[in-house]
């Protein structure tokens, strides 16, 4: 699967209405906050936020591509109504991929399990 425009979250609205009414998880390397939205679209929304103490221009751009190829990768486990801002921390990058993978799929199953039952 693509990571496809619609899959990004762009206006200001969206990342507050995540910020406000969403709920906060810690993982190692990267803070998540996940929101389900009530008018569920097809598919699940990702918003990254990247400050610039995890490095230069080049380092963030790594981050991101990176994150997004872990949500890309998964995003067949989410819920298709929920919205995500990550949100890495400065010691992303020393996390092996592996570690942040196995995160996310926790966060997936996470995310999963309150809607199932």
């Amino acid at each position: 699967m693509r990571f496809r425009a619609r899959q990004r979250m762009c206006t200001d609205h969206a990342f507050l209405a995540v910020q406000k009414a969403g709920k906060r998880f810690r993982h190692d390397g990267f803070l998540v906050q996940v929101r389900i939205r009530d008018n569920p679209p097809t598919c699940p929304r990702l918003g990254l936020r990247v400050g610039r103490k995890i490095g230069n221009a080049v380092i963030r751009n790594r981050v991101k591509r990176i994150i997004r190829e872990l949500f890309r990768k998964h995003q067949a486990n989410l819920p298709s109504c929920s919205d995500l801002i990550i949100v890495p921390y400065p010691n992303f990058l020393s996390v092996s991929y592996d570690s942040l993978k196995v995160s996310f799929q926790g966060l997936c199953e996470r995310l999963q399990s309150p809607l199932t039952s």
